[in-house]
């Protein structure tokens, strides 16, 4: 079983401890994957990964920007054109917060201009 957590709040060694914790151990997870807005930079964070390795449980460290333009580069042109229009149908319904049409549109504006 592969579990994904997006934060951006900064993950250290007792973050992943309490993760594991109520988590990954009870639910018996292999692979934990954090997706973070800024590179994991702790050793000590490294170190507490590594443990739980041993353990047989994977838990590993992505920078969400990075992999978002990774997935996209590898999806090809039909995939990268059924992600636009599944983000623009999920963002005209009315459900959706205006901070998130608006910050959608900023991020469109930076990689555009």
């Amino acid at each position: 079983m592969l579990s994904a957590e997006v934060t951006e709040r900064k993950v250290d060694k007792s973050r992943v401890i309490a993760t594991f914790n109520t988590k990954i151990a009870p639910a018996g997870i292999e692979d934990y994957l954090f997706f973070l807005k800024e590179p994991p930079e702790s050793e000590e964070l490294k170190q507490q990964a590594k443990q739980y390795f041993s353990q047989g449980h994977e838990v590993n460290f992505v920078e969400i920007k990075n992999w978002i333009l990774m997935t996209l580069a590898t999806l090809g042109h039909a995939g990268r054109s059924r992600f636009g229009e599944a983000m623009v149908e999920r963002l005209q319904a009315p459900d959706m917060p205006k901070s998130v049409k608006v910050g959608w549109n900023e991020q469109l504006a930076k990689i555009t201009q």
